[in-house]
């Protein structure tokens, strides 16, 4: 009897030694597993160098080439060794593009966009209208617009409009700028009586033909 109960108390004091061991060992168990690693992205330095904007320009029938000032810091940087430009649809009015292409001690590239405006079409040189002789029907003249020595072509670069252009009288005509060119520009003429004598004279004032004073018979005195 003594014996067996030995031997339950020994058994048990084993099961104890055996659980405290495992606790151990379970407590002491470092994860491997990497914690995870917060990367911070250094935002690239802001570009010091600075090119100054360019103004509208105004059509002029040929290439706009507005020059450039483009500063590194304090130092103004020198066309032909510090860059070279290219400009890109820089004739007709729209949107033109120059390309900035760094040399030297300066690389890449930059775009930088302009606009060209259009031309008043009241700042252009336009030869008045001659009278016109009425002619039974609608009289639409043809005008003569130039730009420098430019002649400019109507439905391309203006429209004409007529109105009273019939009969008789005061009649005008609306000049709109189209494409490169803008604004209206109205301009008057004269239609003047057709000559029954068949002569085409653009003259409204009828003919006055010469008259001759009655001749009165001279008296001699004796």
């Amino acid at each position: 009897m003594k014996r067996s109960l030995f031997l339950f108390c020994f058994s048990l004091l084993a099961i104890y030694a055996v659980s405290q061991n495992v606790t151990r060992r379970t407590s002491t168990v470092v994860s491997t597993t990497p914690a995870p690693t917060t990367v911070t992205e250094s935002s690239p330095q802001e570009s010091s160098i600075v090119v100054s904007p360019v103004v509208d320009q105004v059509y002029t029938g040929v290439a706009c080439t507005p020059e450039l000032t483009i500063r590194d810091g304090n130092t103004t940087l020198v066309k032909d060794r510090d860059y070279t430009i290219n400009y890109i649809n820089n004739v007709n009015v729209g949107t033109a593009t120059i390309t900035i292409i760094g040399k030297g001690n300066y690389r890449d590239i930059k775009e930088i966009k302009f606009n060209i405006l259009a031309k008043p079409i009241g700042s252009l040189m336009i030869n008045p209208i001659n009278d016109q002789t009425f002619r039974n029907a609608l009289i639409s003249p043809d005008i003569l617009i130039k730009d420098g020595a430019k002649v400019l072509v109507r439905d391309t670069d203006y429209t004409l409009t007529f109105a009273n252009n019939f009969n008789v009288g005061t009649a005008s005509v609306t000049i709109t700028g189209k494409g490169n060119y803008k604004d209206t520009k109205v301009m008057n003429f004269r239609i003047v009586a057709k000559s029954m004598s068949g002569r085409n004279t653009p003259s409204s004032r009828p003919i006055q033909r010469p008259t001759q004073r009655p001749t009165t018979p001279q008296t001699t005195s004796k």
